[in-house]
C-alpha cells in the first residue's frame, strides 16, 4: 500500500445508469448539446474522483465544493471528502466523512476509498498527497482519465514541491491552469500547455447589500477603508500596505489574515493609527466587510487566480494592486481598479488616493461586479470543467 499517504475517494458503491437524450438536434444550448451527444453514444454515468476535503479554509476544496452542485447529475457522480460536522446537501454527490483531528484515521480512509472504481480523477492540490492518490486510483481502473490543475504560478526560485508538481502533471492526460499567467509559468518551467479555467466566486454571497458590520463600526471613522485579505507572507507583500498607509493618512487600512509576517507588521505599524491588523477571522464575516469597504488593496507578486480579488470585485470594490502575475487578467485600470508597476509603492499610494478622491468610485465597483457576473460565476466554471471531463471520457 505505497499509495496510502493522503488521498480522497468514494466510500459508496454507485449504480451505473445509461443516459438517453435523443433529440440532440433540437437542443440550442451548446453545453447541453455536448452532454446530449455524449449520452447518445451510449455512455454511462461517470464517477468523478475529487481528492479534496471540504469544510476547511483551503481555496481549492472550496472551488469544488461550489462547482459540483452545478454539474449535470445525469452524466456525473462526483465524490469528495467532508470533515466531520460539515453538511453537504446534494443528492447526486457522494461524500466521505473524514476525521478533523485523527491523522491516522484520515490516512486509512484515504487508502481504503482511493481503491474504488472511478472514471476520472481531478488533482490540483498538495502534490505529495495527490501522487499516491493517483497511483492507487489506477489499481482498480488502469484506464482512469486524469486531469491535473495548476492553482498557483510556478516559481523557478522555489523548491516547494516543484519536482513533485511536475511529476503529477506528467501522470495526467490533461492539464489546466487558473490564469493565463499561471499557464505561462507552467509552460516555461515544465513544458506543458495547460487549458485556462479561472476560479469562481459565489455571487449570491458576495455582493454590496450588507449592513455595516461591528468590525468597521468599531473603527469610529468615516475615512475611506481599504482592506486586504490573505496570508501575511512575502509573496503578497503586506509590508507595502504599511508603506502606502504612511503616504495616505486620510484612509484606513484593514489587514485580515495571519502568517509569518504578522508580528513584523505589528511592529512596522505601531506608530500608525490608520492601520489595523485583525488576525484571522471567520470567513462568514467577510462578505459584510467587503460590502462596506471602499477598496481592496492587494499588492501580491505571485498568485494563480486569487479568490479574494474575485470576492472583492463581486462585492462592488475597485481593486488596487501590481501589474504582475494574474492581476492584469482580472483588473482593468481605470475601469475596475488600478494597477501599479510591480513593487512601485509610490504609484500604489497614488492609486489608493485616486479612489479616495474619485466621486465615481461606485460606478467602478459596479463594473467590477458586472465583470464577475459575466466571467466568474460557479455555474460558468462548472460548465467549463464539465466540457473537459466529457472530452476526456468520450
Amino acid at each position: 500500500m505505497i499509495g496510502i499517504t493522503i488521498f480522497a475517494a468514494t466510500d459508496v458503491t454507485l449504480s451505473v445508469q445509461c443516459v438517453n437524450l435523443c433529440t440532440v438536434d433540437e437542443i440550442s444550448d451548446p453545453k447541453r448539446r455536448v452532454h446530449a451527444n455524449f449520452a447518445r453514444k451510449g455512455n454511462s454515468v461517470n464517477h468523478i474522483y475529487l481528492p479534496y476535503i471540504i469544510g476547511g479554509d483551503s481555496p481549492i476544496p472550496y472551488l469544488f465544493e461550489k462547482i459540483t452542485p452545478h454539474m449535470n447529475e445525469e452524466l456525473f457522480v462526483p465524490t469528495i471528502y467532508r470533515f466531520e460536522g460539515e453538511e453537504f446537501y446534494t443528492n447526486f454527490i457522494e461524500t466521505v466523512q473524514m476525521s478533523n483531528t485523527n491523522k491516522l484515521q484520515r490516512i486509512l480512509q484515504y487508502g481504503r476509498t482511493s481503491l474504488k472504481n472511478y472514471d476520472l480523477i481531478h488533482t490540483g492540490g498538495h502534490a505529495p498527497r495527490h501522487i499516491p492518490i493517483s497511483k492507487c486510483s489506477r489499481i482498480r481502473n488502469p484506464n482512469i482519465r486524469h486531469i491535473h490543475s495548476f492553482r498557483v504560478d510556478v516559481n523557478p526560485d522555489s523548491n516547494f514541491q516543484t519536482d513533485r508538481r511536475q511529476q503529477l502533471a506528467e501522470m495526467a492526460d490533461m492539464t489546466t491552469a487558473v490564469s493565463k499567467h499561471t499557464a505561462t509559468t507552467v509552460k516555461q518551467e515544465f513544458g506543458f500547455d495547460p487549458i485556462v479555467i479561472y476560479n469562481g466566486v459565489d455571487t449570491d454571497l458576495f455582493h454590496s447589500n450588507y449592513e455595516k458590520p461591528p468590525l468597521l463600526s468599531r473603527l469610529d471613522k468615516n475615512d475611506p477603508v481599504f482592506m486586504f485579505v490573505g496570508s501575511l507572507d512575502s509573496r503578497k507583500r503586506p509590508s507595502d500596505i504599511i508603506k502606502v498607509a504612511r503616504q495616505v493618512p486620510e484612509a484606513t487600512f484593514l489587514l485580515i489574515g495571519d502568517g509569518p509576517l504578522y508580528e513584523n507588521l505589528i511592529a512596522e505599524s505601531r506608530d500608525l493609527e490608520n492601520v489595523h491588523l485583525t488576525g484571522r477571522i471567520d470567513k462568514k464575516r467577510l462578505p459584510a466587510i467587503y460590502a462596506n469597504a471602499t477598496g481592496f488593496l492587494f499588492p501580491t507578486i505571485r498568485e494563480g487566480c486569487p479568490n479574494v480579488v474575485l470576492e472583492a470585485m463581486a462585492s462592488g470594490l475597485p481593486v488596487v494592486g501590481y501589474e504582475t502575475t494574474s492581476m492584469p487578467e482580472l483588473v482593468t485600470t481605470g475601469k475596475t481598479g488600478y494597477l501599479a508597476s510591480p513593487c512601485d509603492v509610490n504609484q500604489l499610494a497614488e492609486h489608493v488616493r485616486s479612489i479616495c478622491e474619485n466621486s465615481d468610485v461606485t460606478a467602478m465597483g459596479e463594473q467590477a461586479r458586472n465583470y464577475i457576473e459575466e466571467n466568474h460565476t460557479f455555474e460558468n466554471i462548472a460548465a467549463q470543467y464539465e466540457s473537459l471531463y466529457l472530452e476526456l471520457l468520450e
